[in-house]
């Protein structure tokens, strides 16, 4: 697991515009406490996904190191004549491991520690001076873990062009708080209790299929397709991550287009 970078809002108005802006409820949030956020385009595609932290002064969002000059610049974009300031604090070391020490997408910080649970994993942000963060390395232990609990990364299993509900996000978007970017999509498909056109999903494998393979059916009907993120369990296991399209049988056999393997579905969103 990469690192987390800080960014701070801080300022009077820092909480209205994160209120405006992010998809979480900012009033249901106690201090010091807080929740798996996003910042979503006005089509309901995921721009940003970060842990929203409510303090006194403002608001601390923390994100993937590699995604905190995108999460900054698109806060600049739209902070206009809103009193606060924007500061981006730099990389903090972070670590995970299997658990659930709070309610899924909720997290507490104390004694200037962070500790976050989402999808079977709790995150541990250190928040003290940032020399702290040394740079790393994906371990393979990491890797299997996110892929069997369907924890996607920017750029393996996701760009700028997702849509919140294909990979399960529309949980991190509170109901009934009021307007922000992209809330009209995410609240029309909930009112007619409809999905995307595709879901995250992992798969299992006897031999490796190549990245981004299309899935097939026994007739050659596009079912889905691999993301980048794959995994060596065992000799003859082998897992990765994926998408299915709406209306298929998660029971299915798939088979990848290109290397002819066959696999099945572990889970999907």
């Amino acid at each position: 697991m990469e690192n987390f970078a800080a960014i701070q809002l801080i300022g009077n108005d820092a909480s209205d515009f994160g209120q405006r802006m992010f998809s979480r409820n900012l009033k249901d949030i106690p201090l010091n406490s807080a929740k798996l956020s996003l910042f979503l385009t006005a089509e309901g595609k995921v721009s940003a996904l970060f842990w929203l932290l409510k303090k006194e002064d403002g608001l601390l969002l923390l994100t993937p190191f590699s995604r905190a000059t995108a999460l900054y610049e698109l806060i600049e974009r739209y902070h206009f004549t809103e009193t606060f300031k924007a500061t981006l604090i730099g990389e903090k070391s972070s670590s995970w491991k299997a658990g659930q020490s709070f309610a899924d997408g909720e997290g507490k910080i104390e004694q200037n520690i962070f500790v976050g649970t989402w999808r079977g994993t709790d995150f541990r942000i250190d928040l003290n001076d940032s020399k702290s963060a040394e740079p790393k390395t994906e371990s393979s232990d990491w890797n299997i873990h996110r892929i069997q609990n369907l924890i996607p990364e920017f750029s393996k299993d996701y760009s700028e062009s997702a849509l919140v509900f294909d990979l399960g996000f529309e949980s991190l978007c509170d109901q009934n708080k009021g307007c922000y970017i992209g809330q009209e999509v995410v609240e029309r498909v909930r009112t007619h209790g409809g999905t995307g056109p595709r879901r995250l999903a992992s798969f299992e494998f006897a031999k490796l299929p190549q990245a981004e393979e299309i899935l097939m059916d026994s007739e050659s009907k596009q079912l889905g397709q691999l993301t980048k993120s794959q995994s060596q369990i065992s000799a003859n296991k082998f897992i990765s991550l994926g998408y299915l399209k709406r209306g298929v049988d998660v029971k299915s056999t798939f088979t990848a287009a290109d290397s002819k393997i066959s696999g099945k579905n572990l889970r999907v969103i």
